[in-house]
This record gives structure tokens, C-alpha cells and sequence, in this order.
């Protein structure tokens, strides 16, 4: 079910943006230009190819639409921000750099820095794994979700 909402949201995106910029009267390359992408950037968009949301809040901006027309924007105090920064504080806590971590996981760092701003659904994430848990000085996985959530270890 997750994964038909996600591709309905991004076929949503995609024609939020066509009609967008067929009422601004601009081609997929002047949005393009205006904010420094590749026409075939907004082409993919437009066709609701996975993008980043910073690609969809330049193409926002390319248009002058209103901040969260294209991408709803999370607020900082959302269940996942709020997971995201309890994972990122106990990493520093223990001394970890983000870098370290990945290379552990066999991530990239981008990737976990995206679940620690919780850009990502953490408690679902296939990132949380014992490997995850045993890096953060939990004794198994179902430690660091009681961590996430905020409850005392058993």
C-alpha cells in the first residue's frame, strides 16, 4: 500500500508540475535554466520519476510557486525529525562521525544523514537493522526502537 501512495504522490507531483508550468507559459528548459537543472531533470519530474526534495523545492522556486506545492515540507518537530535527532545525538554521543557509521553499514553518507533529518520514515526504514542497533551501543534491535520511541529498556 505504501509504495502505491508514494507513486501516486509522485504522479500528483508530476502533473502539479506540467500544469504549473504550462499556466507560467515556460518550457521544461527555461524551468530548467532558471535554477541551474537539466531540462531532462524537469522531464523526469514531470513524468513522476523519483526526485529529491531539493530538486522539487528548486523547481518551486524556478516557478515561483509557494513553498510545499510541489513538496510538502516536514515540520521540524514531526515523529521523524524528531527519531532522526535522537538517532543523530546518540551517535555524537557516543563519538561517531556519520562516516564512520555508513562505511560500517555499507551506506552512503548521505543516506544516513537523510534519516537523521528525518527525510525518511525512520521507524520503517530497512536502515534500522541489529547491525544499526550494535553501532549505537544497543544491545539488539528492539533496544534502539524502544529508544526511538522513547521508552525504558527492559
Amino acid at each position: 500500500m505504501a509504495d502505491q501512495e508514494e507513486a501516486f504522490s509522485r504522479e500528483d507531483v508530476g502533473g502539479t508540475l506540467k500544469r504549473l508550468r504550462s499556466d507560467r507559459g515556460m518550457s521544461q528548459r527555461a524551468v530548467a535554466d532558471r535554477v541551474g537543472l537539466s531540462r531532462r531533470t524537469v522531464m523526469r519530474a514531470e513524468s513522476g520519476a523519483p526526485m529529491r526534495r531539493e530538486t522539487l523545492e528548486l523547481i518551486e522556486k524556478a516557478l515561483d510557486a509557494p513553498p510545499g506545492t510541489l513538496v510538502e515540507a516536514r515540520p521540524a518537530g514531526s515523529l521523524d525529525s524528531v527519531l532522526g535527532r535522537r538517532l543523530r545525538d546518540r551517535r555524537r554521543e557516543i563519538g561517531l562521525r556519520l562516516g564512520e557509521v555508513a562505511r560500517f553499514l555499507g551506506k552512503s553518507p548521505p543516506t544516513l544523514w537523510r534519516l537523521e533529518q528525518g527525510h525518511r520514515d525512520v521507524l520503517a526504514s530497512p536502515l534500522l537493522t541489529t547491525d544499526f542497533a550494535r553501532v549505537l551501543n544497543f544491545r539488539n534491535y528492539d533496544e534502539l526502537v524502544a529508544f526511538l520511541r522513547g521508552e525504558d529498556p527492559e
